[in-house]
């Protein structure tokens, strides 16, 4: 069958998530009567099965599973590989649609825009989200918005779990997601390639929810690897070039003593993991 995207989800040991990402695209799938082949990406180190229907009958949806070795970028090249469309969309385990049109949005731009290699849009957070969620993804909007070209819609990076790109561009140009990077922005070592090609991304009208179920280790941990991500991205790349790329100017807004702190918290652990000694760029595979 020739299916007119590809949405694939890296998963590692996320059941309850997954199966309302899942359903989200089977969902828009349906909606907008597209043949859609979701590859499930599994990089635990054993594999599990899935306790809900991942083949509606519908006919519009068709999932696979398939298994790689651990690491987000791991399961992002072997699905890219795997993937039998020209156009792949990236989406984490721990996102929804609740835009029915998501799906269609993506596939429309690529359509329209034969020559760009990525598109993507922002997160948004569910009504249930607690502090340290709604904190950790308006960081990352923040972040993103450090992306955006003056004036227009051409950006720089965009984010790992909403993100789509053009198969027969990134096969041609030899970019590839670095496996050795396995937390901490992982994508962003993707982008520095993608720049230096001179590639074209942009921003889409294509919001998706994310859920990422934090509690105060965690967050601590992902700001320690995003860190860790930013001193290898130096290492590879230099660092005059990186931060030609992620550094921008922004106004932060404050908007409570509780984001003021989380901030610094956050602050004080990527300054950790930034500062580990590095001597060789496969320490980061451990």
């Amino acid at each position: 069958m020739k299916y007119q995207l590809s949405v694939v989800i890296p998963t590692l040991n996320k059941s309850k998530s997954l199966k309302t990402c899942v359903n989200s695209i089977i969902q828009s799938s349906h909606y907008s009567k597209l043949q859609v082949e979701l590859l499930l990406i599994d990089n635990s180190s054993e594999k599990k099965t899935f306790d809900f229907d991942l083949n509606p009958k519908d006919n519009f949806c068709h999932c696979k599973i398939l298994h790689s070795l651990p690491g987000a970028n791991t399961a992002r090249n072997f699905g890219l590989k795997m993937a039998t469309s020209n156009i792949v969309l990236f989406v984490d385990d721990d996102c929804i649609i609740e835009d029915m049109n998501f799906l269609m949005k993506h596939l429309d731009f690529h359509l329209q825009n034969n020559t760009v290699l990525g598109a993507g849009g922002f997160y948004t957070i569910p009504s249930s989200a607690g502090m340290l969620d709604r904190f950790y993804v308006s960081s990352q909007m923040e972040w993103l918005e450090r992306a955006r070209h003056s004036d227009t819609y051409r950006m720089n990076f965009l984010i790992g779990g909403n993100m789509s790109v053009k198969k027969n561009i990134i096969f041609k140009n030899k970019i590839f997601f670095d496996e050795a990077l396995k937390y901490g922005g992982t994508e962003t070592d993707f982008f520095m390639q993608v720049f230096l090609k001179n590639l074209e991304c942009y921003l889409i009208d294509a919001p998706i929810v994310h859920c990422p179920d934090l509690n105060l280790y965690k967050l601590c941990r992902k700001s320690y690897k995003q860190g860790e991500g930013k001193k290898y991205r130096e290492l590879k790349f230099s660092k005059k070039l990186t931060d030609k790329l992620y550094i921008s100017p922004l106004k932060i807004i404050e908007n409570s003593k509780t984001d003021s702190f989380l901030k610094f918290m956050q602050k004080q652990f990527f300054n950790l993991g930034y500062n580990r000694k590095i001597t060789l760029l496969s320490d980061l595979i451990s």
